[in-house]
């Protein structure tokens, strides 16, 4: 069975999205109607048009940045076929979101050193595990300070090749972060 993207974007996607408030759907607009003609740095970065854009992102609390991150790029990414998805207005608003979520929690654009590391994507705290055999990942949850502390206080040092998947499994139960699962994931 393979991921089912409609029914993730009917049943997870579209009332997360609905539910954002509406100064976040106006900050949207916004992104599609300036950053249309923008493309992604080769640092995978969206570079920031003049007019005050990255300001109206940088008033935004660090939570509902992290939610808007998400339920913003799984509505589009997962299925929807409105303006959104010209331009690709859901990712770069997720990458936005993304670039200021990671400044305040001090992490780097991109999570690639040897070992243990963390990193922002689509508004989630992802540990990072990489080595010389690979490169692997789990969702700790919405990206935040509090959680980002949480995860190296609790196993600062402990995240190492063999106990990653078995520390990322009980972090998880103490962070839940939602199941895809009935989705195909």
């Amino acid at each position: 069975m393979g991921f089912d993207f409609e029914r993730a974007h009917t049943e997870i996607a579209a009332p997360l999205f609905f539910a954002l408030p509406a100064k976040i759907h106006r900050l949207l607009g916004r992104v599609h109607k300036e950053c249309a003609d923008l493309a992604q740095k080769p640092d995978l970065d969206m570079p920031w048009p003049s007019g005050g854009l990255r300001e109206a992102f940088e008033a935004l609390d660090t939570n509902t940045l992290a939610e808007a991150s998400r339920a913003v790029y799984e509505y589009g990414h997962w299925g929807t076929r409105d303006c959104f998805q010209s331009h690709g207005t859901y990712w770069k608003f997720s990458n936005y979101c993304d670039q200021i979520l990671r400044a305040r929690l001090e992490l780097p654009a991109q999570a690639y050193d040897r070992g243990v590391s963390f990193a922002v994507h689509e508004g989630q705290l992802r540990v990072c595990y990489s080595s010389t055999q690979g490169w692997t990942w789990t969702v700790l949850g919405p990206a935040s300070l509090g959680l980002l502390k949480s995860a190296r206080d609790s196993w600062d040092g402990c995240w190492t090749a063999d106990r990653f998947d078995h520390l990322a499994e009980k972090f998880a139960k103490v962070h839940p972060t939602g199941n895809l699962s009935d989705y195909g994931a």
